[in-house]
């Protein structure tokens, strides 16, 4: 290929000559194109596009560049005004199509007409965002056998996510409020679709009760973000007491002795140990009962073969609250088992 010349010599009857010449540029090569979409990004989140198109053909130079998405009727046209070996031009595309894999066409055309044929490019376009359900699809999981956190405790946040498109880039948890950091990553748990991460409570609000707010952000590959909301019970006020007092102040064996306790709130678990001052006592014996306003009743007969000594003894009642807070609170009984001796005096 290239510059051909066909040479042409006339002589006439005298002997002299004359030359001709004419030339003709051979092109039996296509032109090369390449188009490229987003700068090569593999996902889309809007229906805009940049693209860029590149040309060259080293022969004829380049003349005509057509483009178009795979599912338009027409073509879009570049027109070269002189010529090109190469180059490349800038345009932009609305793509018409629907969610899912989108297509780029070009055909590149020199001045000899040669096309270059069909070159393409591919992005998958995904507007829809991650689905975070605006309730029931983040957990709070708390220490076992509470349903509130303290300063200190663990709390496990789990989130369920879907995206029905381009697929889940990354999840974040801002948990500032609780003593985390604001953009905590969350990790795919065992679940599909389940993402979890812990958070240490540090800095909460001492001696207070409060619903402290974490955010989970989802962004998918396209970009796409969501986001939903929740609450943590951040309960660092620990229980408080009035009062503990027994219904009688001197006790003996057999004896149904009553311990009344009251305190700030009926949703606490109260216990005693009353092993100090009962040898045949078991843990959890008796019986317990709270009202509305915070009374705790707690009846214990204590047995009739105990060998606790008389004496004073300090009965320690422990009330823990929804967090793991725990406050002691301490009242004495006499345990007397001693017949009062008479005397008798002669006279």
């Amino acid at each position: 290929d290239g510059t051909r010349t066909v040479w042409m010599e006339v002589i006439d009857t005298s002997g002299k000559t004359a030359v001709y010449a004419d030339s003709i540029m051979l092109d039996r090569t296509k032109p090369t194109g390449a188009v490229t979409i987003n700068n090569s990004d593999s996902y889309v989140n809007t229906t805009t596009v940049s693209v860029r198109l590149e040309y060259a053909d080293n022969m004829t130079g380049v003349v005509t560049l057509l483009y178009k998405e795979d599912d338009a009727a027409s073509w879009g046209t570049i027109t070269i005004s002189t010529p090109q070996s190469s180059g490349a031009t800038d345009t932009t595309i609305t793509l018409q199509g629907s969610e899912g894999t989108r297509t780029i066409q070009l055909q590149v055309i020199d001045a000899t007409r040669w096309n270059s044929g069909t070159i393409t490019d591919t992005i998958i376009l995904d507007t829809a965002k991650p689905q975070i359900q605006t309730t029931g699809s983040i957990t709070v999981v708390y220490h076992t056998g509470q349903s509130r956190a303290k300063e200190g405790d663990v709390v496990t946040i789990m989130a369920t996510i879907q995206d029905s498109g381009a697929g889940i880039e990354g999840i974040s948890l801002d948990a500032s409020n609780i003593g985390g950091s604001k953009e905590q990553p969350m990790h795919p748990g065992t679940q599909a679709g389940v993402y979890i991460a812990q958070v240490t409570l540090s800095n909460t609000p001492m001696g207070t009760q409060s619903q402290q707010v974490i955010t989970i952000t989802a962004e998918d590959m396209a970009g796409n973000q969501a986001s939903s909301t929740t609450t943590v019970f951040v309960d660092n006020k620990s229980p408080i007491f009035t009062t503990v007092d027994t219904v009688l102040s001197v006790y003996k064996n057999g004896d149904m002795m009553q311990l009344i306790a009251m305190l700030d709130s009926a949703s606490y678990t109260v216990s005693v140990d009353l092993s100090g001052i009962d040898s045949t006592y078991q843990l959890g014996q008796g019986t317990f009962t709270s009202v509305a306003d915070g009374t705790y009743t707690i009846i214990y007969q204590i047995g009739t073969a105990n060998t606790i000594p008389d004496g004073s003894y300090e009965l320690k009642v422990r009330a823990q609250d929804e967090a793991g807070n725990i406050s002691w609170r301490s009242t004495s009984v006499l345990l007397d088992n001693t017949a009062p001796v008479q005397l008798l005096k002669a006279e």
